[in-house]
């Protein structure tokens, strides 16, 4: 049972991680930041960062950087990259959990221990739609941001499979259960 459910939860990790790789954007020095990038890419999309009463889900974005003089040369530069990456979606969530946090103590009297429970599937459920990267050479600094959307479909999806329940990914007809069984 232990083995199926690890399964289970690589199979998400890879879904969600796929995910994040939807739409990268280098841009070098001379061009827009990865910020504006971002923000260019979802006014083209109309999407807008914060939430969106309409569509019921939570946009935000974060953004790492860090110094390198050449990132061509820069025998580091692939590590801090990938630190840098993750660093973005942990703003970016961290924005998400804030958010849905304020309007759950709003809304309602909760405990500590529900909003923590509610803060830990929003990390999980909070998926990576886009990320930019860009150098400027002037300041030396590679910065990378990557856009994160929310909602509570996501998150009832991303609980359900964490307890071991059935889940059904649309649109496909198999769960994951029977998708990651495939591979055995």
């Amino acid at each position: 049972m232990e083995t199926k459910r690890q399964t289970i939860r690589s199979v998400i990790s890879i879904l969600l991680t796929s995910a994040m790789m939807t739409v990268m954007t280098n841009s070098i020095a001379g061009s827009a930041g990865a910020k504006e990038q971002a923000l260019e890419w979802m006014d083209e999309r109309g999407l807008e960062t914060g939430w969106d009463d309409v569509k019921k889900r939570y946009v935000s974005i974060g953004r790492a950087t860090f110094d390198t003089a050449n990132h061509e040369l820069d025998e580091t530069f692939t590590a801090r990259q990938s630190l840098a990456a993750r660093q973005a979606v942990l703003h970016a969530r961290v924005k998400i959990v804030e958010f849905v946090g304020l309007e759950m103590a709003a809304s309602t009297s909760t405990n500590t221990s529900t909003v923590e429970t509610r803060a830990a599937l929003q990390l999980f459920s909070a998926i990576p739609i886009a990320q930019f990267e860009s150098w400027d050479k002037d300041s030396d600094q590679y910065d990378v941001a990557t856009v994160v959307m929310w909602n509570l479909t996501m998150e009832k999806l991303v609980g359900s499979a964490i307890r071991g329940e059935s889940v059904r990914v649309p649109p496909g007809s198999l769960s994951l259960e029977q998708f990651a069984g495939s591979f055995e």
